[in-house]
Parts: C-alpha cells; sequence; structure tokens
C-alpha cells in the first residue's frame, strides 16, 4: 500500500530504512482524513481533537495544495478548522502545510492573494505560526552544565525565547 502511494520507492530490492519518526501512522492518519475531509472538523470534535492528528492534518493541507487545480479546497479547510470550538493549533497545521512541500515557492505564489488579503491577516498568521512553531528550541539553556546560574523553571523559557528558525523551512518560506 505505501509503495502503491509513493511514499515507499524500491531502489534496492533488500535495502532497508529506518525513519526518525512514525511515517506509516502519519501516513495512515492522513489517509483517514482525506477519507472524512469533507467534514474534517466535525472528524475532529468527534476524535477529541488529538495531538497526534496534527502533523497528519498539516498532510492532508499539502496533499490538497498538490492535487487539486486551484487553492480554493485548501482554503476551505483553514475556514472550516478555523471554527470557534476548535483549538486554533488545526488551522496553524493547515496553514503551516504550505511550506511543507518541495514546491512551496510556487504554492506561495498561487496563494498571494489569499494570504494577503483582509490587510495581510493570513500572512500574519502564517508568520506568528512560523516564528513559535517551526523553530528548534536552544538546547544550550537545557543543559544545566552549560547554563549551571540558571533556575530549573526557567531553562524552557530561554531554550524557546532563543529558539533558531527550522533552516529548511524558513528558507522555503523567505525564497
Amino acid at each position: 500500500m505505501l509503495v502503491i502511494a509513493g511514499v515507499l520507492r524500491n531502489v534496492e530490492l533488500g535495502h532497508s530504512v529506518v525513519f526518525s519518526h512514525d511515517i506509516f501512522e502519519e501516513w495512515a492518519l492522513c489517509e483517514t482524513l482525506i477519507r472524512h475531509r469533507a467534514n474534517s472538523a466535525t472528524f475532529l470534535r468527534d476524535t477529541g481533537e488529538p495531538q497526534h492528528l496534527i502533523r497528519p492534518v498539516q498532510l492532508l493541507g499539502t496533499y490538497l495544495l498538490e492535487t487539486e487545480t486551484t487553492p480554493e479546497v485548501w482554503q476551505g479547510l483553514i475556514e472550516e478548522v478555523a471554527a470557534p470550538d476548535l483549538r486554533p493549533v488545526w488551522q496553524r497545521a493547515v496553514l503551516l502545510s504550505c511550506l511543507q512541500s518541495t514546491r512551496t515557492t510556487a504554492l506561495l505564489v498561487g496563494l498571494t492573494s489569499y494570504l494577503l488579503a483582509d490587510d495581510a491577516q493570513m500572512l500574519r498568521k502564517l508568520m506568528l505560526a512560523l516564528r513559535t512553531i517551526e523553530v528548534v528550541p536552544n538546547t544550550r539553556f537545557l543543559n544545566e552544565a552549560e547554563t549551571p546560574d540558571i533556575e530549573l523553571a526557567n531553562r524552557a523559557k530561554y531554550a524557546n525565547i532563543t529558539a533558531k528558525p527550522r533552516i529548511t523551512v524558513w528558507i522555503h518560506f523567505l525564497d
């Protein structure tokens, strides 16, 4: 099934690959979301908005951008998951999905009018999400040997304040 979907490719028979995360789980959950995409908000509500669906929702957004001929379906998903009774994380996940493609630059060009509408409201949301989510905490502050004078309660705060951009995503956005 993964080979048919193009998630796995046979390069050499007998060759094995180790993934840094469970790509099969994300793929399977994304496939479930694709089947329920007509009622994505209802699906999220019915499942209790579990954290482990954030990345699959992001993959759904990327899928829609890459497979639909116009961005309106993706935009509709953003509006649907922005329902007041759903957590804002879902809208952020879909919004950031435009930065998860190898075709990010072309996708952003196609989304320009949407992102700049209403005094660039969606672009502002995208930039805020990029600034807060697509970063890597500064591990220097998490290491007591390197920063012995910082109290335990403040370590995570400083690590996040001095976080560094996840460079590949930021390059795609800035490009």
